[in-house]
């Protein structure tokens, strides 16, 4: 390796100075939308005015105009005079919204943006739905955006990929190059950056790593196995942590695995020697999302009814809302940290991670809302069917 010219070269990419690995937001889907909020409002300090973003949906409705009426022409686009545009994060959980007038009409654009995520739970439908429903009888212009340009499985949304926006942003760049402050152009030019060595099909990085493996195949694959596993890492040292701190706060551990830690708070705890009926769990096993929830186990029918009639009567907080009451693990209450993922984390900063998730987790568990969340369960708990007692089981595993 000491000869691999291949080797200094992908090192020399990752090793130049970029804002966007300094800050570790690189593989953030979050921060990449922010970018995007920022690069597409006409009004935002890059510069572009509103080329960028005429220039980009030009191109995406070039490459997936069919001619249906209700359609937003690419040729519309380029001669639009857009008299204002509002650029939305996150709004009903859609990744980017915008709402542009047009002369006297109004465009929406939705955007949802996948970097290392894909689709789930009929994610796309939901929007458009919820779309439908706030803006009726409004052209939509619906995108999925992603590395790889993902099939949409709703057939409204059209293909988007991160290889067009770091090919208009560079033909802005150089059509408005007196217009733009160093600044501006200086985190245009690393973000076009990050985008071409690590999101574009075949890239520089992507070919000189294919060649290093197959050169050095058997002993890249010995580190691949041996290499830290930072998920493990972080549920190993929360573990720990929530074993020696949460019982001071009045919480139990109990148990963990990989990308989960089990915890209850004492009034949980129908006895020390029987299984959990309800725990809390600290989930981050899928990388860019930690949740806390509440969860239930099997067990008596009757008494799993009434939480879940419990849970939808006091409108217990969840990110995931079930019609019907599922037939083993049921999550009662949930609640998502925001701008998490472990993509971020390494070891050097292991430790602060593990400190701030905890801190978070804390900071849950005390509301006023999980406060009300543990009382009503604990009420219910008075009257669960009475348990034999045993030794405590594995936990098996909740999740999902």
């Amino acid at each position: 390796m000491v000869e691999c010219s291949d080797l200094r070269e992908i090192e020399r990419c990752f090793g130049q100075f970029n804002l966007f690995d300094i800050l570790k937001v690189t593989n953030n889907e979050l921060r990449h939308s922010n970018v995007l909020a920022w690069l597409l409002d006409p009004n935002g300090s890059h510069g572009l005015n509103a080329l960028f973003l005429r220039k980009w949906l030009i191109r995406v409705t070039h490459d997936s105009f069919s001619g249906k009426a209700h359609e937003i022409d690419p040729v519309e686009i380029d001669s639009a005079f857009f008299s204002s545009v509002k650029v939305s994060r996150e709004w009903h959980n859609i990744d980017l919204l915008l709402e542009i007038d047009v002369h006297d009409e109004k465009w929406i654009v939705a955007i949802e943006n996948k970097v290392w995520s894909t689709q789930h739970s009929s994610q796309l439908a939901r929007y458009r739905e919820i779309l439908d429903r706030y803006f009726p009888k409004t052209r939509q212009l619906l995108i999925l955006l992603s590395v790889s340009g993902e099939e949409p499985e709703d057939d409204a949304y059209v293909i988007a990929r991160y290889d067009h926006i770091a090919g208009e942003l560079k033909a802005c760049v150089k059509e408005m190059e007196g217009a733009i402050g160093d600044g501006p152009r200086l985190m245009i030019n690393h973000y076009v950056e990050i985008i071409e060595t690590r999101f574009m099909p075949d890239s520089r990085v992507e070919q000189l790593a294919r060649k290093i493996y197959h050169a050095h195949r058997r002993a890249l694959d010995v580190i691949f196995e041996h290499r830290p596993d930072i998920t493990e890492i972080l549920s190993e040292k929360l573990s720990e942590l929530v074993g020696k701190d949460g019982a001071k706060v009045g919480l139990i551990f109990r148990n963990y695995a990989k990308g989960r830690i089990w915890f209850r708070p004492n009034s949980w705890i129908l006895s020390p020697h029987t299984d959990p009926i309800v725990c809390c769990e600290i989930n981050f096993y899928f990388p860019d999302k930690l949740v806390l929830k509440a969860v239930a186990g099997p067990g008596d029918q009757t008494w799993r009814e009434n939480l879940f009639k419990l849970s939808k009567v006091k409108s217990f907080r969840n990110i995931t809302q079930k019609a019907t009451l599922p037939k083993q693990w049921y999550q009662f209450y949930a609640v998502q940290m925001p701008n998490f993922s472990t993509r971020e984390v390494s070891l050097e900063n292991a430790d602060e991670s593990v400190l701030k998730i905890w801190e978070w987790c804390l900071h849950q568990v005390r509301s006023g809302e999980f406060e009300n969340v543990k009382n009503e369960v604990a009420t219910l708990l008075t009257i669960y069917p009475p348990l034999p007692s045993k030794e405590p089981a594995a936990l098996d595993d909740p999740i999902t």
